[in-house]
């Protein structure tokens, strides 16, 4: 049986390998088949001695190649086989290249955060935080909208095996400083060298991830920070993008809020 099966993904690899892009996509397709119908030990070991992400993942990759790779990216995690350097490898196939392609990278990311650990996350945000303010785009923020709200639910999804409260309660203690892209978004809103417009769509973003129930944690911290800036601010510039924060997380909150929910300045 095992023979069988490592025959059927040499077949697979010969096509992700060929430079004909139908017969890649085929070859992808016929390996996303069989990820259910080979036994795990044996689909992780082909991988890594084959390194199929090194060959899919190049500066040549063809978009729907890029595409079909989140479901191997996603296998390896959830197998705990993915490594710093599988993360490398997507990031890198968008750097210097055109807007279409960055964005299908930065989709497959935001996809893939559902299911990686706090390493991985951090990796990824790594590389995310390294533009200066000014260089951010409106796709690059929705990017990080997206990896950033991912990204939390993953990491408050209790790890497998660890059932009981308690276990549950002291792993989200521990990653509780982490909200990856919300610094980021409220450094952008009060940043006055910063086009207005990003500045807008900064502001807007923050408020819909403040929004959803995983980050009700972070709405009364930015509360509190919208009301410290106006009090120190000297000037109606300084105090505008306050205002327009405090005004948009208003209009995002959802109209089922409950007491439960209540925000306290301080």
């Amino acid at each position: 049986a095992q023979f069988r099966e490592r025959m059927q993904l040499d077949i697979c690899l010969r096509s992700i390998t060929a430079k004909v892009l139908p017969t890649r996509l085929g070859g992808m397709n016929s390996l996303d088949a069989l990820f259910g119908s080979i036994s795990p030990e044996t689909t992780l070991a082909w991988l890594e001695e084959n390194k199929v992400l090194e060959n899919v993942l190049g500066r040549d990759s063809h978009e729907q190649v890029i595409k079909r790779s989140v479901k191997i990216l996603k296998f390896l995690a959830t197998h705990h086989r993915l490594q710093a350097s599988h993360i490398d490898l997507l990031w890198n196939v968008a750097v210097g290249q055109h807007e279409g392609l960055v964005r299908i990278v930065y989709e497959a990311l935001a996809d893939l955060a559902q299911v990686l650990n706090e390493e991985h996350l951090d990796a990824v945000y790594k590389h995310v935080s390294t533009k200066e303010l000014s260089a951010y785009r409106d796709f690059d923020l929705q990017f990080i909208r997206n990896f950033t709200v991912n990204a939390v639910k993953a990491r408050n999804t209790p790890i497998e095996g660890r059932e009981g409260k308690e276990e549950r309660e002291k792993e989200r203690a521990e990653h509780d400083a982490k909200w990856y892209g919300l610094e980021l978004f409220w450094k952008i809103t009060e940043n006055n060298n910063i086009d207005n417009d990003i500045r807008v769509a900064s502001s807007i973003y923050l408020a819909q991830i403040l929004a959803s129930p995983d980050f009700y944690p972070q709405l009364p911290v930015h509360l509190n920070r919208c009301a410290k800036s106006i009090s120190s601010s000297a000037s109606l510039a300084g105090v505008l993008p306050a205002l327009r924060l405090i005004e948009i997380i208003i209009r995002q909150q959802p109209e089922h809020s409950t007491n439960n929910n209540k925000i306290v300045l301080r």
